[in-house]
């Protein structure tokens, strides 16, 4: 009998062909904006190009996959209804990407301590969050980030590593290449953690759903909050400050993490739990 797909190797298989196309795809645009127009440098253009980057590397991995995971793809890519009391689920995901933010948020700031974060890398943070609010922005962290990195990491990845080696190490492989995949230390440090909490919600609910709300709602919380006048020294600022976090935004920020996780764990209780 065939073992599900992917296991190790396809995930960073996999992980390898999308830093690819992704590398080429930035080229690309770079061309576009000299002869077509500064769109394909804006954030629309970016979430257009992650879209077919995401989308190529899932259809490929999905092809592979054909003969070994006879499951229906909107099980296959957990597309489903969550297994989860709503409210509880809705609520604790809000105040978990809140306050999850500001921790993992300090968590980054001890790696750009360690290790500055390079100006190329403060330029295009800068091009991915003006100053202004721009839909285009909303778009690229609020929805196209979070759908397709979630079904490919959370879904399929997950999928595929929890038949084969179990939830438990599904769950530490999916949020290490996670981590991986953002290609800096400043943020995988926040992504390989941001990762259990994601692929437990997965996990538990049998669903994507949560995971890709929770995922949006972490990226644009400090987008939001810039965008409203409320600049906070090591959570929104601009990257490149050593600055920490103020005391009490961090302590706002635990509390609300701590509420978020056991509103979340308390959403499943009563609901039968089966793997994805």
């Amino acid at each position: 009998m065939l073992k599900s797909f992917p296991g190790i190797t396809g995930i960073l298989v996999l992980t390898a062909i999308l830093l690819l196309l992704q590398t080429f795809l930035g080229r690309l645009a770079l061309v576009l904006v000299r002869t077509s127009g500064d769109f394909w440098g804006s954030n629309w253009g970016a979430g257009f190009f992650t879209l077919i980057a995401f989308g190529l590397t899932l259809s490929l991995g999905l092809s592979f996959s054909k003969n070994r995971n006879p499951e229906k793809l909107t099980t296959l890519l957990a597309f489903q209804p969550a297994r989860a009391r709503f409210a509880f689920l809705f609520w604790g995901i809000v105040l978990a990407a809140f306050g999850g933010g500001f921790v993992l948020g300090e968590i980054s700031d001890v790696v750009s301590h360690i290790w500055p974060i390079s100006l190329s890398y403060q330029e295009v943070f800068k091009r991915l969050v003006p100053a202004q609010p721009q839909l285009g922005t909303v778009f690229l962290l609020g929805i196209v980030a979070p759908l397709t990195e979630e079904t490919l990491f959370r879904g399929f990845f997950f999928h595929g590593t929890s038949r084969r080696y179990g939830p438990g190490p599904a769950v530490f492989l999916t949020s290490a290449v996670f981590a991986l995949a953002h290609m800096n230390p400043w943020q995988a440090s926040a992504a390989f953690l941001a990762g259990f909490y994601l692929s437990w919600l997965v996990q538990r609910s049998g669903s994507l759903f949560p995971s890709i709300l929770a995922h949006g709602l972490y990226n644009l919380f400090p987008v939001l909050l810039a965008w409203s006048g409320q600049i906070i020294g090591g959570y929104n600022d601009l990257p490149g400050q050593t600055s920490n976090e103020p005391l009490p935004w961090m302590f706002l920020g635990l509390i609300s993490l701590f509420f978020g996780l056991f509103l979340t764990s308390k959403s499943f209780h009563g609901v039968s739990d089966k793997s994805t």
